[in-house]
């Protein structure tokens, strides 16, 4: 398995989310934006900001620290 964090993988590589390494606050609100353990996502936009990611048809910006507790499992293509 190639695990990472969410903000180590470069704009159009895809992970599935594995872990959400985050207190009870930030867990409960990356999960109403559907960011949950076995979600895929892909990233959009690394800029200065934040990180535009793609989930569930929807997109989404984090912060950087945000997307450094999120857990994936990078997929190969």
């Amino acid at each position: 398995m190639n695990k990472v964090r969410l903000n180590e993988l470069k704009p159009y590589e895809e992970g599935v989310v594995v872990e959400l390494m985050a207190g009870k606050g930030l867990t409960r609100r990356l999960c109403e934006m559907g960011i949950v353990p076995g979600a895929k996502v892909k990233v959009l936009l690394i800029g200065h900001g934040p990180i535009v990611v793609e989930t569930m048809g929807s997109r989404i910006a984090i912060g950087r620290g945000m997307a450094s507790k999120i857990l994936v499992e990078k997929i190969r293509k």
